[in-house]
């Protein structure tokens, strides 16, 4: 019989035994259901990234478009600034962000 005194003593097996695997995890453990959801759920997240590819490059043509405008007009906001030109800046960011999703999400297979 198990005595109060032995909960109280912290080298009592009763409080050493640390028990078996208590969770469920792993790719061993995932039902049929849940690998379908796992799949359609990166299928969608494939999907948003490739969309989201078009989009920044559209609005990456856009921002040259409006760049190139302002030089035109001579109006000196891009010989101020230079290289540190928010518009140039913002230009990069799209391009290599745009490049990572594509590296990452826009292969065929």
């Amino acid at each position: 019989m198990i005595d109060e005194r032995d909960y109280a003593n912290p080298n009592h097996p009763i409080n050493t035994h640390r028990g078996a695997q208590l969770a469920i995890v792993g790719d061993d453990w995932l039902s049929d259901r849940d690998k379908l959801s796992k799949a359609r759920a990166e299928a969608a997240r494939k999907r948003a990234a490739r969309a989201l590819i078009k989009k920044l490059d559209a609005t990456k043509e856009a921002l040259n478009e409006f760049l190139f405008t302002c030089i035109d007009c001579r109006d000196g906001s891009g010989d101020v600034r230079g290289e540190a030109d928010s518009r140039r800046l913002l230009m990069r960011d799209i391009t290599e962000y745009s490049s990572w999703l594509s590296s990452v999400y826009d292969k065929e297979g």
